[in-house]
């Protein structure tokens, strides 16, 4: 079979300074494969085109091949080097990113819950904003082209390669379908924009809300379909799909490339306004609110029934069906959050008596051995706080959680607080730069439990401009349909000269959770360490904290670090 013998024949060959070790895939002008550099034993994916070219299509191969090599975004795949074998069969050698593709983990004809989506969407977006820049248009957008890297975030490939094969006649009618299901009339006609990116990734978006694929049919069918059939409401085939995201949805897949939005980020910037509508704006201005210590907010279901997720680095693999209020239950987690920092206002003055657990056993070279290693080499994740990275921090259309002069903002009136809802920590090193701008205090959060599930608890560890830091636990509980919160039971608070003081003054602050101990850090000097195990995995933030409900704020920060143990 010609299968057989192409696999045989490409394994253990060499291309360029890759041998090929085993194949990954197959595609109908394509196969994937892995391969090791002869020297440096390094691996890679190697791509090679099942088509021969032209001398005019090798020009134009090696123009796009040089465009997309130059590309360095964290959110796509590189390409380290490209040839052609025996003088006529091209190849790209690229990353290789070995957890699969968003196809493999949004399968179709299952609806997936928006806070699953959010993520991927806005990494997709952040790259395709910088290839636009770069004047360079996709022209490819699908699932299969969003891989994941080696730390579950998205890497998108292929840039180009539409281009590349434009003009091979191998091209597999099935490839071509499958291409053809995302792609906008105007690339239909052969004149592609950057708006045609963003038509194929709201199609990407419209099949992962619904379950379902926006045209079907033939090749003709669906690029009669692309070109002059108004797209079905998702309401119509998603109950409870709030009207607004399904304007957002219906304005990007609009059939006139002017009537879009003006970028892909904008498209989903909007979806994202638009999916935690007027609540998200409300969770980032409290305004003056007042709760007791022990707060019960009623009537808000809990963000999940699931289990917590296994500890590590993780995106959702298998999500489940949605339901009508799945959209807003991240949103309504971030309510309670919010709201439970809010009755922690003015801690910084007015510290509680509670008991503290603190650990004062260990020897500060020991605890400073701890740090080096625990935050040796490089870190399993990082995110400079530049630009929307690989935390996918959960912005806000209040500009409460933004970035701005290359780094990560919480801000507000009483309380700023920027999440990522989709890592799960257990056994880690956290650390950030922060520095106050404006208001008392700031700092970090981890081990969250309350994002995504309804029970457990959430760490704050915080510093003032007056020299003071402490760490505080909060124990959240949900039942008959209430959530009730503990009092902030301060483990540790203590004055230290390692904070630089007042406005305007950078500091680094790490948490080190290994079980139920925890050891801080300010400016790489150890502070304290408390045994605790109210909370053992859970997500992270970073929030900004003022003396009273109406107090201005802003925390800027920035080279978000995790190591992973």
């Amino acid at each position: 079979m010609p299968e057989e013998t192409s696999v045989k024949t490409n394994i253990g060959q060499q291309f360029g300074n890759y041998r090929l070790t085993s194949l990954v895939g197959r595609g109908g002008f394509a196969e994937v494969y892995l391969g090791e550099h002869v020297y440096l034993k390094t691996q890679a994916a190697i791509k090679i085109l099942q088509t021969r070219l032209s001398s005019e299509e090798q020009e134009r191969f090696y123009a796009e091949a040089r465009t997309v090599a130059h590309l360095q975004h964290e959110h796509i795949v590189r390409v380290l080097e490209f040839g052609l074998k025996d003088d006529s069969i091209p190849y790209l050698v690229m990353e290789y990113a070995p957890n699969g593709t968003l196809r493999e983990r949004f399968p179709r004809g299952k609806p997936v819950p928006f806070a699953h989506i959010l993520p991927p969407l806005k990494q997709v977006a952040s790259a395709l904003h910088y290839a636009h820049s770069a004047n360079l248009i996709h022209r490819d957008i699908k699932p299969e082209n969003m891989l994941l890297g080696t730390h579950n975030e998205v890497l998108l490939s292929d840039f180009g390669i539409a281009l590349m094969i434009k003009g091979s006649q191998r091209q597999d009618a099935q490839e071509v379908a499958g291409t053809v299901t995302y792609m906008a009339p105007e690339q239909l006609q052969g004149r592609p924009t950057r708006a045609s990116d963003q038509y194929a990734l709201a199609v990407v978006v419209y099949e992962w809300l619904s379950g379902q694929r926006l045209f079907s049919g033939t090749f003709t069918s669906i690029a009669t379909q692309h070109m002059f059939t108004p797209p079905p409401s998702l309401q119509e085939r998603v109950p409870g799909m709030s009207t607004a995201v399904d304007q957002v949805v219906l304005k990007a897949l609009a059939k006139d490339p002017q009537q879009r939005f003006a970028s892909v980020q904008e498209f989903v910037l909007a979806l994202e306004t638009a999916a935690l509508g007027e609540t998200a704006t409300n969770i980032y201005s409290p305004g003056p609110i007042s709760l007791p210590v022990n707060t019960v907010i009623p009537g808000t279901p809990p963000p999940s029934t699931a289990s917590a997720p296994t500890p590590g680095f993780i995106a959702p693999t298998h999500p489940a069906q949605a339901r009508p209020s799945s959209q807003r239950r991240l949103a309504i987690g971030l309510i309670v959050l919010a709201l439970l920092l809010i009755v922690g206002s003015g801690l910084a003055y007015v510290w509680s008596r509670q008991q503290t657990t603190a650990n004062s056993s260990h020897p500060q070279q020991d605890m400073q051995a701890l740090y080096a290693s625990a935050t040796r080499g490089e870190p399993q994740i990082e995110d400079p706080l530049h630009t929307e990275g690989s935390l996918a921090w959960l912005l806000t259309s209040s500009g409460t959680c933004h970035f701005q002069g290359g780094t990560l903002h919480a801000a507000g009136k009483g309380v700023g607080l920027c999440n990522t809802a989709y890592t799960n920590l257990s056994n880690f090193a956290f650390q950030a730069e922060m520095t106050i701008l404006q208001g008392p205090d700031g700092g970090l959060i981890f081990r969250n439990e309350l994002l995504p599930n309804p029970n457990g608890g959430i760490y704050y560890f915080m510093i003032t401009t007056r020299g003071d830091f402490n760490l505080g636990v909060r124990s959240i509980t949900y039942a008959n349909k209430q959530y009730t919160s503990s009092g902030l039971n301060i483990l540790l608070q203590r004055h230290s000269t390692a904070i630089k003081t007042g406005l305007n003054q950078a500091n680094l602050l790490t948490v080190i959770a290994r079980g139920p101990t925890i050891s801080l850090y300010i400016n790489k000097q150890f502070v304290g360490s408390v045994n605790d195990s109210t909370s053992l995995s859970g997500t992270i933030g970073l929030f900004s904290q003022g003396a009273t409900a109406d107090q201005s704020l802003d925390v800027a920060f920035k080279n978000a670090q995790i190591w992973i143990s």
